[in-house]
């Protein structure tokens, strides 16, 4: 809804992170969900400035607390997560 790469990307990898941590999910669905979170993060454009205008810091403040992260997402950190998850799963989802 924000129209916003990086956090679409994060709230993909929050998603993911909550419904390993339930095991909501198959073992088939799962790879499937991060799949869904690799390609999100990929699509972050590179060199993405996580400094940002004053009127949007606000805005990405308040996206910062709906996910219930500490600090504002960036695109390094969502690779090395998605890449993470993908090591979980045995590299099953390629």
């Amino acid at each position: 809804m924000s129209g916003n790469a990086l956090y679409h990307a994060a709230a993909w990898s929050r998603y993911y992170a909550i419904v390993l941590s339930i095991r909501g999910k198959s073992e088939e669905e799962q790879g499937r969900l991060a799949g869904q979170v690799l390609v999100s993060a990929l699509a972050v454009p590179v060199g993405l400035h996580t400094e940002e205008p004053d009127e949007l810091k606000g805005k990405n403040t308040r996206l910062t607390a709906l996910l219930g992260l500490a600090r504002m997402p960036s695109r390094s950190g969502l690779l090395k997560d998605a890449v993470s998850y993908n090591s979980v799963l045995d590299h099953r989802i390629f």
